[in-house]
């Protein structure tokens, strides 16, 4: 292994460092380099990965941060990966995040809920229609989170904007 690969590659279980180490080699190598590193199977690696594309508010990173969500291998580990979609373009995403804000942890649950809470959305009825059933059917599961009345509250608040709204939603 030549010298800059010692330098830069990412094994430590240091976030700062970590952090540091995805930030220089996002310098060098780019955004491409950077989205690579959401494949990892290390989760301090994807997460600073996924800080790093925060940082860089490009929204070329909403299709592979929401790849590396939808993983089922990152499922326990995909809080950070929900955070770094706040500032991103995420207006073709509701369906997603409306799920995630159903099944996800609570960290998980918060970000999506902020991502829907404060940006516009390219929905139709048929979408809107979507999310309801999504809901209907998580009030009919018996294993629903401590405070799920109102986590659907905010839900349903949302989505009635976004439906009167007609096709997008405006803060």
């Amino acid at each position: 292994m030549n010298s800059f690969k010692k330098r830069h590659r990412i094994i430590t279980k240091d976030s700062k460092i970590s952090l540091a180490v995805v930030k220089k080699r996002r310098q060098i190598n780019g955004i491409k380099d950077v989205i690579s590193l959401l494949k990892s199977k290390n989760a301090q690696i994807r997460n600073s990965a996924a800080l790093t594309l925060r940082d860089m508010q490009d929204n070329k990173a909403v299709k592979p941060l929401m790849k590396a969500i939808k993983d089922p291998g990152n499922k326990k580990d995909c809080g950070t990966l929900v955070y770094a979609l706040e500032v991103l373009d995420c207006s073709k995403c509701l369906l997603t995040l409306v799920d995630l804000a159903l099944h996800g942890n609570y960290e998980v649950q918060n970000h999506a809920l902020t991502i829907i809470t404060e940006q516009s959305f390219k929905a139709n009825p048929k979408d809107i229609s979507k999310a309801r059933a999504m809901i209907e059917k998580y009030l009919r599961h018996p294993n629903k989170c401590e405070d799920y009345q109102l986590l659907i509250a905010d839900l349903e608040k949302h989505l009635l904007r976004i439906g009167q709204k007609g096709t997008v939603l405006f803060k």
